[in-house]
């Protein structure tokens, strides 16, 4: 399995701050499948963390990896 973290309105999407789902080939693959299972989701900006890590690019998924999907926030 592959965990998911969503964060901020995120959450408000797809309902819950935590989801699982079966484990993808690649990144790519895991974020297009969420995509299609809440269409929202293609209309809102984010960054993607892979096991805390904030990452730009496609990578190979492993069983039991956390991939965090972050809107922009601000603080200070």
């Amino acid at each position: 399995m592959i965990h998911i973290h969503l964060y901020g309105e995120l959450t408000d999407i797809v309902g819950k701050e935590k989801i699982e789902m079966s484990t993808f080939q690649s990144l790519r693959k895991c974020l297009d499948a969420l995509k299609e299972e809440f269409p929202s989701l293609n209309a809102k900006v984010y960054r993607v963390a892979l096991n805390n890590e904030i990452i730009d690019e496609d990578v190979q998924l492993k069983q039991g990896d956390i991939i965090a999907l972050m809107p922009p926030f601000a603080g200070g």
